[in-house]
């Protein structure tokens, strides 16, 4: 009988066990891709960007959960809600050297107004936002995507120790409310956060599978990237780089078509900096914005949106905000649409010294 016990226990914890070396195999393995193609974005090789991984996280899309843990341990931070948009190019070992303040990334692929709601519910939920923090709400033309159902969404479903509800599920529009589950699933939870790592790295293997064989590499990217105003460089064309770390957002048009101007999304963006603005100190960052997408019809809607109606809005409301908007030319993408790995160091540097210089004007505040 006691065999029989022993063997049974010895299953679950044996999985377990299994569970956390392959995680940890994630993060050795994505690391490694980070340094890997860290030369190649340095270089400014056609469509390369690094990193894209964080402690076995995909940057954009999972780091969430690994960002909210360091939280725990700050004194005081700057928090940027956003999109995918302008996370690649933030450096961090600069901004350890050049602030005082931790910086801290609650984003989204696919970035939308939906998940800068979900996200800051999140952090509101999660206790998380210090007296003394700076919430930097990212505006960008990625808040105009309107998907039914988000990244930020799928990825807490993942994970199971949130929950995302609405109080009509029918309205896409409706607010999102944020719950937190039961903590007696706390081992389950913090076993997805190891899964999660791991299918990571599985679909970086699968992405790289097909490029092998079927050859669907960068074959043809140099073309399209000179085409549309990049520095490009074509001995990279047939390296198999997998997944995010190369990335095509050449075509202007075919970005555009994801993106819309409504009156529903800009009320939910403004009702968003009204809220962020009313419990905490806020700053809106106005991202930048390459060039060809700016001389879409969308990124016209989009210019005379921001110009002639938000920041009139945030003027009227003493919001503050920075506006990096036409900072970067064109040749200074990566892909068309995150900067290179030059202008990221600059985009890095000249957010520090802003933030810095919010932390230092309302210092009764922060």
């Amino acid at each position: 009988m006691k065999k029989y016990i022993a063997a049974v226990i010895s299953i679950p914890v044996a999985a377990i066990l299994f569970v956390l070396l392959v995680s940890r195999a994630a993060i050795c393995i994505t690391d490694s891709l980070n340094a890997k193609y860290m030369p190649l974005y340095r270089d400014g090789a056609t469509g390369v960007s690094s990193p894209w991984y964080d402690a076995g996280y995909h940057i954009v899309d999972g780091r969430f959960i690994e960002e909210m843990s360091r939280m725990e341990e700050d004194e005081k931070k700057v928090i940027s809600i956003g999109s995918s948009v302008c996370v690649v190019p933030f450096h961090s070992e600069i901004a350890n050297e050049k602030s005082d303040f931790a910086y801290r990334f609650m984003t989204c692929g696919n970035g939308c107004w939906k998940s800068d709601q979900i996200l800051y519910g999140l952090l509101k939920e999660a206790d998380l936002i210090g007296e003394g923090d700076l919430i930097k709400l990212e505006i960008s033309f990625s808040t105009f995507r309107d998907p039914g159902t988000t990244i930020t969404e799928s990825m807490l479903d993942k994970w199971g120790k949130y929950s995302v509800h609405y109080a009509d599920p029918d309205d896409r529009y409706a607010d999102p409310v944020i719950e937190r589950n039961s903590a007696l699933l706390t081992p389950v939870h913090a076993l997805n956060a190891q899964l999660i790592r791991v299918q990571s790295v599985w679909d970086l293997t699968l992405d790289w599978a097909d490029q092998v064989f079927h050859g669907s590499h960068g074959s043809g990217l140099t073309e399209r990237a000179a085409e549309f105003g990049i520095r490009a460089d074509g001995s990279y064309d047939q390296n198999n780089i997998p997944g995010n770390f190369r990335n095509n957002y050449y075509n202007p048009e075919a970005v555009a078509d994801t993106l819309t101007i409504s009156g529903v999304i800009e009320e939910k963006t403004e009702a968003l900096i009204s809220e962020i603005n009313a419990e905490n100190n806020l700053v809106v960052e106005l991202s930048p914005i390459p060039d060809n997408l700016l001389q879409t019809p969308f990124g016209q809607e989009y210019k005379d949106y921001v110009d002639n109606r938000l920041i009139p809005y945030l003027d009227d409301n003493g919001i503050g905000y920075v506006d990096y908007r036409y900072d970067y030319a064109m040749e200074e993408y990566a892909d068309g649409v995150h900067l290179g790995y030059d202008a990221g160091i600059r985009y890095t540097e000249k957010i520090l010294e802003d933030m810095n210089g919010y932390q230092r004007k309302t210092a009764g505040r922060f």
